[in-house]
């Protein structure tokens, strides 16, 4: 297990996060997003050659666990930021103790992404002679 580099590409889970809270995922996400996951499994493709479905599972898992940590301890600036972020909270409803009752999901479906990329990009990389 290379955790120097699932650890290090995790990374981008905190940038993400960041990015988030500051409001410029709100004009971009979906490109930051594509952007960081298949830059990240690329790269992890690239410095792995064992386990490299959990390796992109950890990967993905720890940084968007790292990012949903950074949403909701910045919340009260996420929603300042993120209009939308307001209309989620109806009534009495405590909307970061929902957000980390998602973070579990939101991670295992980040890791089972990342570890399916990682495993893609894996296949055609140049192996050596």
């Amino acid at each position: 297990m290379k955790w120097k580099w699932i650890f290090l590409l995790s990374l981008f889970g905190v940038l993400s996060g960041v990015l988030s809270v500051l409001g410029v995922s709100k004009i971009a996400g979906w490109i930051f997003l594509i952007f960081f996951a298949f830059l990240t499994a690329y790269i992890l493709a690239s410095v792995i050659n064992s386990k490299i479905f959990l390796q992109g599972f950890l990967t993905g898992f720890t940084g968007s666990v790292l990012n949903s940590i950074i949403i909701i301890l910045f919340y009260s600036e996420y929603s300042v930021h993120n209009s939308s972020a307001g209309n989620l909270q109806p009534g009495n409803f405590d909307i970061k103790k929902f957000l980390i009752t998602m973070i579990p999901l939101t991670a295992i479906l980040w890791g089972v992404v990342l570890g399916i990329l990682t495993t893609f990009f894996n296949l055609f990389k140049k192996k050596k002679a």
